[in-house]
């Protein structure tokens, strides 16, 4: 089966009506536009996990409801706020500290067409900066690994419809681009069967780079075996707020 020039919400509602799930789907991943995509000899799961992987998105079934939605949002399927975590450096015995090794970049632009003038447009997303310390800065990197070089902005190719089409389509960039910047990941000594992905928390009793940030639950895996009940988890420094401006 081939889709063309359909929308991210015309994909996940047709799949979802076939097995009689209710969809919820992250309004800025609603009109992002698939030009063409193949589902080749695989599932319907499988070929969602595969678009959403794309888009920066995660697609997971929950109580009756396909979630199509971007990571990080701390919000369950009714959109209430998740309980938050908090974890001390003497709960665990293993542990590990990763920066990934890319370019960071400061904004996403994305273009589309004004047919009232007949000019194209853009419309950028960029981190919304937060006020600045009173305190004296500290050597250490304190979450700016996030932050990007000035002025490297990373341009989407496609000019789209119109501006809120462009707008989503340059925040999903944006949360894409931002999701795994920094990592962590914990074993737990004693287990706590009461944390689960996309709960937001901090750490403390590490670095300051890793004390000072806001952390997202990627993964919990828990284990019972001969050591006993235990807890390990993958955890992503959660996306920054941002703004969108149009230009």
């Amino acid at each position: 089966m081939s889709w063309h020039d359909v929308t991210v919400e015309r994909v996940v509602s047709a799949i979802t009506h076939r097995y009689g799930l209710k969809p919820q789907i992250s309004e800025m991943l609603m009109d992002i536009e698939i030009d063409h995509a193949d589902q080749t000899e695989e599932s319907d799961m499988s070929f969602l996990t595969r678009m959403a992987e794309m888009l920066g998105a995660i697609a997971t079934v929950k109580s009756g409801n396909l979630l199509f939605i971007m990571p990080g949002g701390g919000v369950n399927a009714q959109g209430q706020p998740l309980p938050s975590f908090a974890i001390t450096r003497s709960s665990g015995d293993r542990h590990q500290f990763r920066i990934a090794d890319r370019e960071a970049y400061t904004g996403v632009r994305a273009y589309w067409l004004d047919l009232n003038y007949g000019k194209k447009k853009k419309v950028s997303v960029k981190r919304r900066k937060p006020p600045k310390p009173k305190k004296e800065k500290s050597s250490s990197r304190e979450g700016d690994y996030m932050e990007g070089a000035e002025g490297n902005v990373f341009v989407l190719r496609k000019t789209y419809q119109n501006e809120q089409a462009a707008r989503r389509a340059a925040a999903a960039k944006w949360q894409q681009l931002q999701r795994g910047a920094a990592s962590f990941s914990i074993t737990l000594a004693r287990g706590r069967a009461e944390l689960y992905p996309e709960m937001h928390g901090t750490v403390t009793g590490f670095k300051s780079e890793i004390d000072y940030q806001d952390w997202t639950i990627a993964k919990a895996e828990h284990t019972i075996d001969n050591s006993g009940f235990t807890t390990q988890l993958e955890l992503e420094a959660k996306i920054p707020e941002w703004i969108a401006e149009t230009e």
